[in-house]
C-alpha cells in the first residue's frame, strides 16, 4: 500500500511542478514582451530579444533542471532554438527512465522530427540505442547512421518478421500492419545492410 502511495504522491508531485514551471514560464513570457517593447522603442533586435529572454528565464531554467522540469526545460530550448542549450541540458540530466534525452527524444518522435532525432544520436548513441530498443522501425535507421551494418541488418529482419505494431511498444501502437511489399522491402534492406557489414 505504501508503494501505491508513493507513486500517486510522486505522479501528484510532477502534475504541480509542471503546472508551476508552466506558470512561471508564461509569466516571464510576458515580462519578457514588456522589457523588449520597453528597450527596443519600436526598432526590431532580435539579438536583444534573444538577451532579455535569456536573462529573464535563467532563473526558471535553474528551476526546471533542478526539479527534473523536462517539459519546462524543452520549451525553453525549443522556443529560442537553442540546439547548445539543449545539448548541454541532456549531458547534465541523466535521471530516472533516461532524464531529459528521452523526453527529448519523445517530443521529436511525436513532433515527426526524425531527422532531428537521428543527429542527436550521433552525439547520444548509447541513449539512443535504448531509447529506440523497442522501436525497430527507427533503430535500424540509427545503426546505420553508425555504421552499425550488421545490427541494423538483424533489427531490419525482426522489423519485417513482426506480424503485428502490438508486438511492439506502446508508442508504435498507431501504426498499421506492414503489407506483403513493405515487408519485402525491409528484408531486402536487410540484406544489403548485411551486405554493407
Amino acid at each position: 500500500e505504501r508503494g501505491e502511495d508513493h507513486g500517486v504522491l510522486a505522479q501528484e508531485y510532477c502534475e504541480r511542478r509542471d503546472e508551476l514551471l508552466g506558470s512561471l514560464y508564461d509569466l516571464a513570457k510576458q515580462i519578457i514582451e514588456a522589457k523588449y517593447q520597453e528597450s527596443s522603442e519600436g526598432n526590431d533586435n532580435p539579438d536583444l530579444k534573444e538577451s532579455i529572454f535569456r536573462e529573464v528565464t535563467s532563473p526558471i531554467l535553474a528551476t526546471a533542471k533542478r526539479h527534473e522540469g523536462y517539459q519546462t526545460l524543452w520549451q525553453i530550448c525549443y522556443d529560442i532554438s537553442d540546439t547548445v542549450l539543449l545539448r548541454n541540458l541532456m549531458h547534465d540530466s541523466i535521471g530516472p527512465h533516461g532524464g531529459f534525452s528521452f523526453y527529448v527524444f519523445k517530443q521529436l518522435i511525436s513532433s515527426g522530427h526524425y531527422s532531428k532525432l537521428l543527429r542527436l544520436g550521433e552525439e547520444f548513441q548509447e541513449e539512443l540505442a535504448n531509447f529506440l530498443k523497442d522501436r525497430s522501425d527507427l533503430l535500424w535507421l540509427h545503426e546505420i547512421c553508425l555504421n552499425q551494418f550488421s545490427t541494423a541488418s538483424e533489427t531490419l529482419h525482426t522489423c519485417a518478421l513482426l506480424s503485428s505494431p502490438g508486438e511492439d511498444a506502446d508508442l508504435t501502437s498507431t501504426r498499421k500492419s506492414l503489407s506483403f511489399v513493405e515487408r519485402r522491402r525491409l528484408l531486402y534492406l536487410s540484406k544489403i545492410a548485411a551486405t554493407a557489414g
